[in-house]
C-alpha cells in the first residue's frame, strides 16, 4: 500500500521534465525553483486583490476562520490531502500579506496544518508495518495535539508565538538583512553543527 500526494502526481512529471532540461545541474535546478516559487507568491497576492478579493474575504472570514476551530480543521485536513504543511502554510501567506486575513485568524490555522503533517507520518507507519514506527509516529500525534490543546486553550500561551511573530516580522521590516542572518543560522549553521557534533 502507498499513499501519494495529488499534488506531486500533477507536479512532479513537470518538474521530472525541467531537471532534465538543466541536465540534473543541482544549483540552477534550485535557481529556477526560487523563481518559480517568487513569481508564484507574488501572482498569488495579485489575483487575489484584482478577482477574487471582495468574495474570498467573506468565505474566509464567514466560513473557513469563523472559529478557532474551522480553521484548524481546515488546516489539518487541507494537509492531509496535499500531505505537505509547507504548502498549506505557504499558501496562506500572500493571504495575509493582501490584507484578507489576520495573524489571530490564521495561527490556528497554521497549528492545524501541524497536526496534519503527524497524520502523514501515521499513514507512512502503517506502510511499514513495523510496530515501532506506527508507536513513534502516534507518539508524534500526541504531542502536536497535546501542545495544540495546551497553547489554544490558554489565551497566555497563545500570544506568545503571535507577540514573537509581530516583533520579529517589525524587526525584519527595517532591517531586511536580519531574514538573511536568520535563515543562514536556522536552516544551515546550526543543522550543519549538529551534524558534526553527531559525529
Amino acid at each position: 500500500v502507498t499513499f501519494n500526494s495529488p499534488l506531486k502526481l500533477i507536479v512532479n512529471p513537470l518538474a521530472t521534465q525541467l531537471a532534465e532540461l538543466l541536465n540534473k545541474n543541482p544549483v540552477l535546478i534550485v535557481i529556477l525553483a526560487l523563481i518559480f516559487l517568487f513569481i508564484a507568491l507574488r501572482y498569488i497576492v495579485v489575483v487575489l486583490k484584482s478577482v477574487f478579493i471582495n468574495k474570498a474575504e467573506n468565505f474566509f472570514d464567514k466560513v473557513i476562520f469563523k472559529s478557532t476551530f474551522t480553521a484548524l480543521a481546515f488546516g489539518l485536513i487541507l494537509t492531509v490531502l496535499v500531505q505537505s504543511s509547507s504548502i498549506t502554510t505557504s499558501l496562506i501567506v500572500p493571504i495575509v500579506g493582501s490584507g484578507i486575513l489576520t495573524l489571530y485568524q490564521v495561527f490556528p490555522y497554521t497549528v492545524g496544518a501541524n497536526i496534519g503533517t503527524t497524520i502523514t507520518a501515521i499513514l507512512a507507519s502503517l506502510v511499514t508495518g513495523k510496530t515501532e514506527a506506527l508507536i513513534v509516529a502516534f507518539a508524534h500525534f500526541m504531542f502536536n495535539v497535546s501542545g495544540a490543546v495546551l497553547i489554544l486553550s490558554v489565551p497566555f500561551l497563545r500570544n506568545i508565538p503571535l507577540w514573537g511573530a509581530k516583533k520579529f516580522s517589525e524587526l525584519v521590516y527595517n532591517n531586511r538583512y536580519i531574514s538573511i542572518l536568520f535563515l543562514l543560522i536556522f536552516f544551515f549553521i546550526i543543522p550543519l553543527l549538529v551534524i558534526f557534533l553527531s559525529r
